[in-house]
């Protein structure tokens, strides 16, 4: 168990490295998406805050689980930028799409910086924090779970007698 700890710290690590790295790599090769006006960096800063807030919101009036509505949160706001990058790389050619790609660029930059900042906040809220009350929500959750687990092991027993069954029968057999 500890060896599994062990590796998912070093994939930790690495997925940071990796991002940061990303980050440099973008400003290496697009250094001209640092020339935009003011009103670009308003929206590129801002777009990425809105997004999260949007999916984190629109799940919530789904009335999903709140460790979903995190996800959805995050998954929204960092597919937008992606997506944008791509249809543009894709659809015009390559002096139309970099002044075109002024915007997602600046956006990649700042989701990857607002991803950390509510991870961030996230653990540090996670550590130091309110401890969350139980809900009747997360008991008939563990409920569920632990059902599903006796379902298994039924499963597993079924499966283990029918298979020793028929290799005596294949003994008696032959």
């Amino acid at each position: 168990m500890q060896s599994l700890f062990f590796c998912f710290q070093i994939g930790s690590y690495a997925g940071i490295l990796l991002v940061a790295l990303s980050l440099v790599m973008l400003s290496i090769l697009y250094p001209f998406m640092y020339w935009a006006s003011w009103k670009i960096y308003i929206a590129a800063i801002s777009y990425p805050y809105i997004s999260f807030m949007f999916g984190y919101v629109v799940s919530a009036l789904f009335k999903m689980e709140n460790f979903r509505r995190r996800t959805i949160a995050l998954e929204t706001g960092m597919q937008n930028f992606t997506l944008c990058f791509a249809i543009l790389e894709a659809s015009f050619s390559h002096v139309t799409s970099d002044v075109m790609s002024v915007f997602p660029l600046l956006y990649g930059v700042n989701v990857r910086t607002a991803g950390f900042v509510f991870v961030g906040i996230y653990k540090f809220m996670e550590k130091y924090g309110p401890k969350p009350v139980p809900t009747e929500e997360v008991h008939h959750l563990k409920h569920a779970n632990n059902h599903r687990e006796s379902f298994r092991l039924e499963d597993q027993q079924t499966s283990k007698g029918f298979l020793d069954s028929e290799a005596a029968e294949e003994k008696g057999e032959s």
